[in-house]
């Protein structure tokens, strides 16, 4: 298995911190998606029109979609945006 490093940009750091402050698991949620992307990057789904991955994630009662790009070396995250907290969100 290749372990790929993952690269946060300061927004990203922000969006973070932020969940931090209405989620007592946010920090879990970040250790968890950074040793996931890490590890399986792969996982993810295309993201229709774009070249990225989305990975769905639900921290708490709120949903997430990361979207992000990965090679052989790095994941690069691109977003971290709120989804509706709809089951059939990602089963789309």
């Amino acid at each position: 298995m290749k372990l790929r490093s993952v690269e946060l940009t300061p927004e990203d750091l922000l969006a973070f911190e932020e969940l931090r402050r209405s989620s007592p698991r946010a920090n879990d949620f970040q250790i968890g998606l950074e040793w996931s992307l890490a590890r399986h990057p792969e996982w993810g789904n295309a993201a229709p029109y774009v070249s990225c991955s989305i990975y769905p994630v639900q921290v708490g009662a709120r949903r997430f979609a990361v979207y992000y790009e990965y090679d052989e070396s790095k994941v690069r995250l691109l977003a971290l945006r709120s989804v509706p907290n709809d089951p059939a969100y990602f089963d789309a």
